[in-house]
């Protein structure tokens, strides 16, 4: 019970402001027999989503300036981010998983308020299908 908790908190964590990754933590639990593998990935998924949804409403509430600087979200990566997205549909969302890219993402749907449920759709399935390809990769 307390490594699913474990991992959800470690990719709630690698999914906000800190720099780490939950893929380790999660690989080494899949190795251990005793854990159940559904468990874990629907664990990492929720805390990774959740982290990313904090992200999000990070952009949503604060304003620019300085939720670039409590999130150490470097200006000018946000502004090509921004100008990429700007044109581009939610789909793009769904890459939130992605390292370093992913919180800016996160946090450029949140700034420009866009739709909460459609962000956390395309979000939660890209982090669902990643950690459903290490289980596959692993296991």
């Amino acid at each position: 019970m307390v490594e699913y908790l474990l991992i959800f908190k470690t990719s709630f964590l690698a999914s906000t402001i800190l720099p780490l990754g939950s893929e380790p933590l999660f690989i080494y639990y899949l190795g251990k027999e005793s854990l159940s593998k559904v468990i874990l990935l629907f664990s990492a998924t929720i805390g990774n989503s959740l982290g990313s949804m904090t992200t999000f409403g990070v952009g949503w509430y604060l304003p620019l300036k300085t939720a670039l600087n409590k999130l150490s979200i470097d200006e000018s990566k946000y502004k090509r981010i921004s100008d990429y997205l700007s044109d581009r549909s939610f789909l793009f969302s769904f890459f939130c998983f992605l390292p370093v890219v992913g919180d800016v993402i996160a946090f450029y749907y949140g700034v420009n308020r866009l739709s909460p449920l459609r962000f956390c759709l395309y979000m939660t399935m890209g982090k669902f299908a990643r950690y459903s390809l290490l289980l596959a990769m692993f296991f």
